[in-house]
C-alpha cells in the first residue's frame, strides 16, 4: 500500500494533468501529493524523486520603476490575465450595444506592450460604444495603453449582435518567436528553483519540474526550438506537456 498525502488540499487542474502523466509514466511507483503541506515538492515519486508542477503561460516581469506595487515587482504577471480582463469587458459591451443598420463587427484584441494592463471598465465601455456609433462598416482600430482593438466587419448573414469577440493577437513587438518561449521557460524555472532553495534543495536526491503548456501555438513549434541556453539550476529534468498530458519536449542538463 502506497504512502498517503499529508495535505488537506486537492490538486488543482494543472496538478491533476501532471499527476495523470506521472502515473502513466510510472504506474508501479508510489506517488504522493504534497508530502509536506505548504512546502515543495508538489509530488514525491518513491522516496527520493521530488517533482514540482507549474502552468506555463506567457509572463511579464514589470520594470522596477513602474508603479505596480511590491507584489507585481517581485512576481511574473501572466498575459492571459490581461486577455481575460479585456475579453470580459468586451463581453459586457456585447450585451449593451444594439445593432444599427446591420453593421456587425468582430473585435480582435492585439497586445502591443508587455506590461500589466490597467483597465477602467466604464471608460472602456464608453469607448466601445462611441467606436460602434461612429463606425461606417469599414475596418478600423481603437488604441489603448498596452493593447489595441481591431474592428473587422462581419460579412454576410443576418447578425443579431453589433459586436462579438474575435482573436487574441500577441506579436511580442515583432513576432511570436523562440525567444519569447525561452524567456517564459526561464522565468518559471527560475521562480520554481528559487522556491525550492528557500526550503532546501538537498532534501531529495533529484528534482523534476513539469510544466503544463498554455503558451506554444502548437506542439510542432518546439521542434524548431533550441533549448541550449536554458539554465535548469538543480533540476535534473524539465518536462513540458500539453493540456491533454502528451509530452511536448523533455529538457535535460547539458
Amino acid at each position: 500500500m502506497g504512502k498517503k498525502s499529508n495535505s488537506d488540499r486537492q490538486p488543482d487542474p494543472t496538478e491533476e494533468i501532471a499527476k495523470a502523466y506521472l502515473k502513466s509514466e510510472h504506474p508501479d511507483s508510489d506517488l504522493v501529493y504534497e508530502p509536506f503541506p505548504s512546502e515543495p515538492p508538489d509530488f514525491l515519486l518513491g522516496d527520493h524523486l521530488a517533482i514540482e508542477v507549474r502552468r506555463l503561460n506567457e509572463n511579464i516581469t514589470p520594470s522596477p520603476w513602474e508603479d505596480m506595487g511590491d507584489y507585481l515587482r517581485s512576481k511574473p504577471h501572466g498575459l492571459e490575465q490581461d486577455h481575460y480582463k479585456i475579453s470580459g469587458a468586451l463581453g459586457s459591451c456585447e450585451q449593451k450595444i444594439e445593432i444599427t443598420n446591420g453593421r456587425a463587427y468582430w473585435i480582435h484584441i492585439e497586445i502591443t506592450g508587455h506590461r500589466p494592463i490597467r483597465l477602467d471598465a466604464k471608460a472602456f465601455s464608453r469607448t466601445i460604444a462611441t467606436g460602434y456609433a461612429n463606425s461606417t462598416g469599414e475596418a478600423f482600430s481603437s488604441d489603448f495603453d498596452g493593447f489595441k482593438l481591431i474592428w473587422e466587419p462581419r460579412i454576410g448573414g443576418n447578425h443579431s449582435q453589433a459586436i462579438a469577440r474575435g482573436w487574441l493577437i500577441d506579436h511580442d513587438s515583432g513576432g511570436w518567436s523562440a525567444d519569447v518561449y525561452e524567456k517564459n521557460l526561464q522565468i518559471v524555472i527560475d521562480d520554481k528553483w528559487g522556491k525550492i532553495e528557500r526550503f532546501g534543495s538537498d532534501r531529495f536526491a533529484k528534482w523534476w519540474l513539469i510544466l503544463v503548456d498554455h503558451v506554444s501555438p502548437h506542439s510542432s513549434f518546439l521542434a524548431r526550438y533550441d533549448d541550449g541556453r536554458l539554465i535548469l539550476h538543480g533540476f535534473s529534468r524539465v518536462v513540458v506537456i500539453e493540456q491533454n498530458g502528451a509530452v511536448i519536449t523533455d529538457y535535460l542538463p547539458h
